[in-house]
């Protein structure tokens, strides 16, 4: 299958088409080859699967999965392919741009604006820098989080780097927290935000993280910002 990939500056062209009609037309989505309309077609059918959730995060997080789970399974994707803006930017203007719009409206963000925060993007990622052993247990974990963590998790990843393992563990441990702890705010950040902070200070700092000392690596992340892991497990 052939890549095909879309800069912002082509996105821009028709997401202004967009906006102009207040909608998305079928032409949008009505030319795709083969190999896109199947992609298409599956994407729907998970889009289909996710409305039955019942609320918007959950929906997210279904679709995510299913999403992430997908192209883990195509010929494809690989880390390259899942690294080019340009692949996300051409499937949520041309391939499933009636779902973006479906989900966010008519926000450019979300269709290609920002790198991180383009939907589709942003729930692979999601799913990807929180995955544990498998989907379903990965599934679980999330289920205690919210839309805010979407977002956070791509705009920290997007902008900082980062080592999978690292985010992966700091996931892991505030679904363990009490909600109290993970929500507290200070300065205008809650836990997961804090902690992001200190670990982009300590990677810019220090090239880490030993990978048998990553749990130790987080826990010193969580105790900077006055929180002992140890309590919780």
């Amino acid at each position: 299958m052939q890549i095909k990939t879309m800069t912002k500056d082509e996105a821009r062209e028709i997401f202004e088409y967009y906006l102009s009609l207040g909608d998305i037309p079928q032409s949008a989505y009505g030319k795709l080859n083969s190999d896109y309309q199947r992609i298409r077609n599956d994407l729907l059918d998970f889009e289909e699967e996710a409305l039955k959730e019942s609320s918007a995060y959950k929906r997210d997080l279904n679709f995510g999965c299913l999403l992430y789970e997908y192209f883990k399974k195509q010929d494809f994707f690989n880390d390259t392919v899942a690294n080019n803006l340009g692949f996300w930017i051409y499937l949520c203007v041309s391939v499933v741009p009636d779902i973006v719009f479906r989900r966010h409206g008519l926000v450019d963000s979300y269709f290609f604006e920002k790198s991180g925060r383009i939907y589709l993007q942003a729930l692979w990622l999601y799913i990807h820098m929180s995955f544990q052993k498998d989907i379903e247990t990965t599934k679980e974990m999330l289920e205690k989080l919210s839309t805010d963590y979407i977002l956070q998790m791509a705009e920290r990843t997007g902008r900082d780097g980062f080592y999978v393992d690292v985010y992966r563990e700091i996931v892991r441990v505030i679904t363990l927290l009490p909600t109290a702890i993970v929500n507290k705010k200070e300065n205008g950040a809650n836990l997961f935000r804090r902690v992001m902070i200190q670990n982009t200070a300590k990677t810019t700092v220090y090239n880490l993280v030993v990978e048998d000392k990553i749990k130790e690596y987080v826990r010193s992340l969580f105790k900077l910002c006055k929180v002992e892991v140890s309590d919780y497990e």
